[in-house]
């Protein structure tokens, strides 16, 4: 989106007061989907839900390759 579309979009934005409900866009090309408050809240929870899992599951796969090769150059070193 260019910037006068996003300036479009804040204005319609501002004017519909944002009240929950799924607002238009009458002059941008490129559509933007807007959600509702709860499906915003929803949307935000499984997003922080699947990045948390995603950190855990990099942790662990990191401490599996990165433990041994500290233990095994502890070993090596006289």
């Amino acid at each position: 989106m260019c910037a006068t579309q996003n300036q479009d979009v804040s204005a319609q934005l501002t004017k519909k007061g944002n009240t929950g409900t799924t607002a238009s866009l009458d002059n941008a090309t490129d559509a933007g989907v807007f959600l509702s408050r709860a499906e915003q809240e929803h949307f935000i929870r499984k997003t922080s839900h699947i990045l948390f899992m995603t950190e855990y599951v990099v942790l662990t796969e990191y401490a599996e390759v990165v433990v041994p090769i500290l233990y095994g150059t502890n070993l090596a070193t006289p």
